[in-house]
This record gives C-alpha cells, sequence and structure tokens, in this order.
C-alpha cells in the first residue's frame, strides 16, 4: 500500500525534532555491498513507505547508537504472539527499535496462517535521524515486506497515518498504541497518534448512526409481500433483483465460492455485489455492512456461515438474508441463534437434521444443497499446451490437509477447553475416528459417531456432554479426525501404487511437502481458477476423498473441466438415492408386507428410483434383499423433495453408475487408476456424462436459481396466507395441498 503521497491534511509535528546535528551527510563506504541501513531504505521504498526525497535524506544520515527501549515496552513486545482474541485489532507501535521488532514479528507470524487472517502491525516513527540510527543495526526487509505491516516514518509520518485511516474509515480500526521510549519526543508522538486515532473512531461512530439508520429504513420501506412478489418476478427474469453477497477472504473456498455465487446471479440477469475484507488483516464492521445496504439496496442478503443474529446490529430485519453454511461450524449449534430466525431469516446448504431437532431452527425456511462448482469458471475447453505439461500426471489430489491424522488430534487436543482431560479424550476419540473409518464402505456412520461422542466425553470426564458439546465433538472433532485418516490411508494407497508403477502424482495445496509420506508428490498451492481448471483437465485421475460425501464440489469441479474424479466409497453416499426411493416408494407402490406396528415393507422393482437403488446395490456388490421399509409413521414428502433436494445429494444421479468410478480399498483403486490411465476414450466419456449429472443438479447457476425460489415461497409466506384468510401455521392439510401445487409447478 503506497503511503509516499504528499500531505493533504496538517498534522501539527514538533519541527524542531528535525533540526538535529546528526542529519549531517555520513561518509561514503567503499564496499559496493549495501549497508544495513541502505537495505531497509530500499525496503521501504519498494513498499511505498517513503518516496525518494526520504529515501536520500535518511540514506545520507551518520546513524548514532540507538536509544534503548522502555523495558514495559519490550515486555509486550515478546507477548504480542499471546494475544488472547483470535482475529486482533490492528496495533499500533510508536518508535522503531529494529532489534526488538525483527524477533517479535517473526514470532508473531509463526503463530498465524499466511492463508487465515494476521494481525496487522502499523509502525509510526517520525524523528529521521533516530530512525536511521534503528535501521542501521538490524535488517527489516522481510518485516518490512510483510503485507500485514504498515510503515509511516519520517517526515509526514502522522499525516500518511491519517489519511490511511480515513481510507478505511468503514473497517475496524486500531485500539491499543504500545510506545517504544520513554523519552519525551516519542511521547510527544504518541500523544498525536492518539489524536488522530480518536478523531477517526469518533467519525467512524457518526457513521455508523447515520449509515445504520439509512439501512433500516430501506429494510422497513417494502412489506414482506412486495418482497415476495419480487423473488416470485425474479425467479422467472422478469425483474432484476439486487443481491449482496457477504464472504471472506480468511478462508480459501469461501473467497472463492462467493465471488462465483456473484456471478451465477449475473448470468440469470440479476445485480449482484461481493463485500468480503481487503485483505486477511482486514476485518469487517458493521459500518461495512450498512454501507453496502444503503449503497446497494439489496432485495437479498447473503451470508456465509453466519445468520443475521450473529452479526449482532449489522443487517436489519425486514431485508430477506440467507446464512449459506458451507462447513458445520460450532456457532450454529445454539437454540438462542435457532429461536432467533427471523420470518425473513432463511439457511441454505449443509442443512444438518440436529439444527431442527436440537436447534429450533425453521425447518420451511431451510434450502438443502450441496457446495455447488461453478459451470462459468470450471469448463471443458481445452488447456493450453503449457499449462498442460505443467500439470499432467497420472493421479492428483487437491486439498490443504496435509496435516497428519496424529498431528491433527494433537493440536485439537492443545486448542481444547476439556482441561486436563483433553488429551485422554482426543486419544479415545482418535481410536473411535479410525473404527470409523474402518466401517464407512460398508454402513453409515453418522449414528454411531453421534453415540461415540457420547460415551468418550462421559467416559474422560465423568459427566454427560451438553447438546451442544456433542455437537462440536461429532463436527468439529471426531468426524473431522475420520475425514483425516481416511484422507491420508487412502493417499498412501495411491502414493504406493504410483511409485510402483512410475506414475507421477501431484499433490496440490499448503503444507505436503513437510509431511513425511508425501512431500516427494508436493506441487504446492495452486491458484483457484485457470490453474485449477488446468491441474484438473491434465491429470489422468483426480482423487476424492471425504468421509461424509461423494458430492462434493471437488468432483464437481473435475468433471466440468474435463477430469474424471474417483472417489474413496462411502456407504453414506447411497442415503440420498435410498431416501428417495423409499419416498417413491411410499407415493406410488404397494407394500409387500405391513408388520403389527405399521411398518411397510416394498419391493426396491416397484419404483423407478428403487430400481436405481438396488442396480447400484448390485453394482457394488453390496448384498441386499431387494426391498426397503418404511417406518409405521412415515409419510412421502413428494416429487419436490425427490427432484428439486434430494438429487444434488445423491451420487448415482449426479455421477452415474458408482461402481466405475469409486474404491473401497488398494486394489480396487489400483483397478479403477489403471482403467482411467490406459483408456482415454472411456476416461473421456465417462467425464461428459458426470458433467450432464452435474450440470443439471450441483452448479453454483442451479444453486442460484433455487435460492430465487426458495426466497418466493419463505418470505411473506404467512403474510399471503392471511391475504386468502388462511390461519397461521399451515396445518397438515395446508401442507398436502401446498405439495399439490408444488408438483402442478413441477410438471409446467
Amino acid at each position: 500500500m503506497a503511503h509516499a503521497q504528499s500531505p493533504t491534511l496538517d498534522t501539527t509535528r514538533d519541527l524542531g525534532d528535525h533540526a538535529d546535528p546528526s542529519l549531517r551527510a555520513r561518509p561514503t563506504h567503499n564496499s559496493d555491498a549495501p549497508s544495513c541501513l541502505d537495505r531497509n531504505l530500499d525496503a521501504l521504498s519498494t513498499r511505498g513507505a517513503i518516496d525518494r526525497d526520504t529515501h536520500n535524506r535518511l540514506a545520507a544520515i551518520e546513524p548514532a547508537p540507538p536509544n534503548e527501549p522502555a523495558p514495559s515496552a519490550i515486555d509486550r513486545l515478546r507477548n504480542l504472539d499471546a494475544a488472547p482474541e483470535a482475529v486482533s485489532p490492528p496495533l499500533i507501535i510508536v518508535g522503531l527499535d529494529a532489534p526488538q521488532i525483527a524477533p517479535t514479528l517473526l514470532r508473531l507470524r509463526q503463530t498465524e496462517s499466511p492463508a487465515n487472517f494476521r494481525r496487522r502491525i502499523i509502525f509510526i516513527h517520525e524523528h529521521e535521524a533516530s530512525l536511521a540510527a534503528s535501521l542501521a543495526t538490524t535488517d527489516l526487509t522481510h518485516a518490512i515486506a510483510d503485507e500485514a505491516t504498515e510503515w509511516f516514518v519520517a517526515l509526514g509520518a502522522l499525516d500518511r497515518f491519517r489519511n490511511w485511516l480515513i481510507d478505511r474509515i468503514d473497517d475496524a480500526l486500531p485500539t491499543e498504541i504500545v510506545t517504544l521510549f520513554d523519552d519525551q519526543r516519542t511521547l510527544r508522538l504518541r500523544d498525536r497518534v492518539a489524536r488522530v486515532l480518536a478523531d477517526c473512531t469518533s467519525r467512524q461512530q457518526a457513521n455508523a448512526s447515520t449509515l445504520i439508520s439509512a439501512a433500516k429504513e430501506i429494510a422497513d420501506s417494502q412489506p414482506p409481500l412486495d418482497r415476495r412478489a419480487a423473488f416470485e418476478q425474479g425467479a422467472t427474469r422478469a425483474t432484476r433483483l439486487r443481491v449482496l453477497i457477504c464472504g471472506s477472504v480468511y478462508t480459501t473456498y469461501i473467497k472463492h465460492s462467493v465471488d462465483d455465487l456473484a456471478d451465477a446471479f449475473r448470468s440469470l440477469g440479476h445485480d449482484a455485489r461481493v463485500l468480503t475484507e481487503r485483505d486477511t488483516s482486514t476485518r469487517l464492521t458493521a459500518v461495512n455492512y450498512a454501507r453496502a445496504i444503503t449503497e446497494h439496496k439489496p432485495d437479498l442478503i447473503i451470508v456465509a456461515n453466519y445468520t443475521r443474529t450473529m452479526l449482532g446490529n449489522a443487517f436489519p430485519d425486514g431485508i430477506p438474508f440467507v446464512s449459506w453454511i458451507q462447513d458445520a461450524m460450532p456457532q450454529f449449534f445454539d437454540e438462542r441463534i435457532g429461536r432467533a430466525q427471523s420470518e425473513s431469516d432463511m439457511i441454505a446448504g449443509n442443512t444438518m437434521p440436529e439444527l431442527f431437532t436440537r436447534y429450533h431452527y425453521p425447518q420451511h425456511a431451510a434450502m438443502p444443497f450441496c457446495v455447488p462448482a461453478s459451470a462459468q469458471k470450471f469448463h471443458a475447453v481445452p488447456i493450453s499446451p503449457a499449462l498442460a505439461r505443467r500439470h499432467e500426471c497420472e493421479i492428483a489430489f487437491v486439498s490443504h490437509h496435509s496435516e497428519t491424522p496424529e498431528q491433527m488430534r494433537d493440536r485439537l487436543a492443545r486448542e481444547s477447553q476439556a482441561g486436563g482431560n483433553a488429551q485422554a479424550l482426543l486419544d479415545r476419540l482418535f481410536d473411535d475416528a479410525q473404527t470409523l473409518v474402518n466401517r464407512a464402505a460398508s454402513q453409515p456412520i453418522l449414528e454411531a459417531a453421534s453415540e461415540m461422542c457420547s460415551s468418550a466425553f462421559r467416559d474422560t470426564c465423568a459427566a454427560e456432554p451438553t447438546t451442544q458439546q456433542h455437537s462440536v465433538l461429532l463436527h468439529s472433532v471426531l468426524l473431522p479426525l475420520a475425514g483425516r485418516i481416511f484422507r491420508h490411508e487412502a493417499l498412501a494407497w495411491a502414493a504406493d501404487i504410483a511409485e510402483a508403477r512410475g506414475w507421477r502424482m501431484h499433490l496440490y495445496g499448503n503444507g505436503w511437502s513437510h509431511c513425511d509420506r508425501f512431500a516427494n508428490h508436493a506441487r504446492g498451492p495452486i491458484e483457484h481458477g485457470e490453474q485449477l481448471r488446468a491441474c484438473y483437465q491434465a491429470a489422468h485421475v483426480h482423487l476424492h476423498l471425504d468421509i461424509n460425501t461423494l458430492t462434493h464440489q471437488r468432483m464437481s469441479e473435475c468433471a466440468l473441466s474435463g477430469g474424471l474424479p474417483i472417489a474413496r466409497f462411502i456407504r453414506t453416499g447411497l442415503d440420498a438415492l435410498m431416501n428417495a426411493s423409499l419416498d417413491e416408494l411410499l407415493d406410488t407402490a404397494a407394500p409387500i408386507d405391513t408388520a403389527p406396528d405399521g411398518a411397510r415393507t416394498f419391493r426396491c422393482a416397484d419404483a423407478p428410483l428403487g430400481r436405481l437403488y438396488q442396480s447400484q446395490l448390485d453394482a457394488l456388490g453390496i448384498t441386499g434383499n431387494g426391498t426397503l421399509t418404511a417406518p409405521p409413521a412415515l409419510a412421502p414428502m413428494g416429487r419436490f423433495y425427490r427432484e428439486r433436494i434430494a438429487p444434488q445429494f445423491d451420487a448415482a444421479r449426479v455421477f452415474g453408475d458408482l461402481s466405475t468410478m469409486t474404491f473401497a480399498g488398494p486394489d480396487a483403486l489400483e483397478r479403477v487408476l489403471v482403467r482411467a490411465v490406459d483408456d482415454a476414450e472411456w476416461r473421456a466419456a465417462r467425464s461428459a456424462e458426470m458433467r450432464e449429472g452435474i450440470t443439471r443438479y450441483t452448479t453454483t447457476e442451479v444453486f442460484a436459481q433455487r435460492l430465487i425460489e426458495h426466497a418466493a415461497a419463505v418470505v411473506g409466506w404467512r403474510e399471503a396466507r392471511e391475504r386468502l384468510g388462511n390461519p397461521w401455521p399451515p396445518s397438515p392439510q395446508d401442507a398436502k395441498r401446498y405439495r399439490a401445487v408444488i408438483e402442478e409447478r413441477l410438471d409446467a
């Protein structure tokens, strides 16, 4: 970020500070090697922190011995990496002491992930003689090049700092100032910095009041029925909707997925705007959100992984709001959040059943959907020869999950809030995770995993887990551990096969070069977009290794790009087809047996989806008796469920015959790999078949259209019923009538 522009604001400074005898020209060095001061000045120039005149002026100073920093400041710097907040506000450091700064910043960055939040450190030092003295002692080039640092130094530093704050007046501002020296000059600078910060903070607070009030007026400007009508028209593209999509740059997939969703809405003719942080050291505030609302006046707001309530007063009630749940994150497992959902709130994506059964989220407002893939970004147009050469290999895999299962277990134990029981609990769950991996190909694991969490907590903590503790253990500990074991185990099979056959195996993502077993296959992270598309297309096979789902966006992205994804099989991968088959049998077929308790048994052959389900069991070698049994009280959900909700989770309908693209062990993996490597014609045909199902069910474009249709059904539902004289809430009879209307629309 450039800081060398001429000051535009008059910020009083101590002119006498610069009337210093050490400003005399320093002797020219005979050595051709640049001095420490020269290297640091060059780095500051590269960052735009100083201009050429300032560079030359500082370079001409004969450095004197630097001052010693205050002991309290040294203690504060040494503890900088122990900040209690996961996302800390920017920190201002007044005064530059290079010998202390270099190791402090290094320790801080070692505790952070480059892809996640990195705390911004702002250095302010105005006095040029002491600045040159400090820069001459220690090489700070790496610290200066760090994009999460800002450097306001030399004459005009405070003016540039003020302008920098004003440019970011909506973002989270600094709240803490550390003064490295206790001399009067530094303390005066600290006080001036504090006045600038206080002025900008007051300005932000005034903006917040104005913008939040304006956003509330926009939210109240349309009644629910008008908003409902707009979505109904938008679903047929008769009206251009305005959509605000909020994501985060801290998570790679969220960053790209919100951009892809915005492109999908635009492809449908709507006006979509994306709001994210400007970089990985910025936090958004309610002011950012309120300004976006007042400027864009959205008909629909979509936020990845947060509900309206979680974000406080950032989004006024009244504007329809979708929480796009991409991951089973702990913040969703809170009864207060579920009960706080308003009639203009919806959830979409990974709508886990316990959200409704345990945490009181309204089920009618939920739209289940797999994580989609962009058909605009990932397409089968041939890649360039250069990209093909770079990424060509027999086997490829894309993931940042390079941390070994054992390392993950120990990290989770350190991060746990289970106190002294943490390691014992994690050791127990680690063993349970291995058991789940061993079972995953033959039986669904979720119910067993749930009981394992309860049992492990009970045995190690001598208490029953709370509902929230159970959900966090299940979704944030046990299943991720099982997923890591599942993934690394299959990668080891693939590596063994590749090494035995002399094949190339490329592992893309962070950290694989530090993993002993897979370091030789590491290719580093890959850029989302054309590089990733090329990686998918150039490999003979891409591996998908997920213990939770087969309908993952990596599978879809790969096939859309013209590549062939294959997956480690999980029995859960057939659940969506089994449930849809049973629903169709309940709806259209007669039971062949009814038990005394009312349970009904059907022949799979008596309905199309049942026949598809049975054919997949046969092809996969899974023993069955050709029947499905419905519990006594189960009623069919109808064609809308079977045709619009279930398919995107149904790997057989999305990808085709699972027996040709899944494996449960190393021998089956080798058979699929050999066929894919040796038979290019089959590989291309299988990829094309997958693209047909993906385009129909799981693209971002399909997701965007479904969100509009969902909003048209949910927003203003109560008011629409009241206008027709129908009571609220709907009765079971109303649900049947509504289902009939929906099925008429499906026919149309």
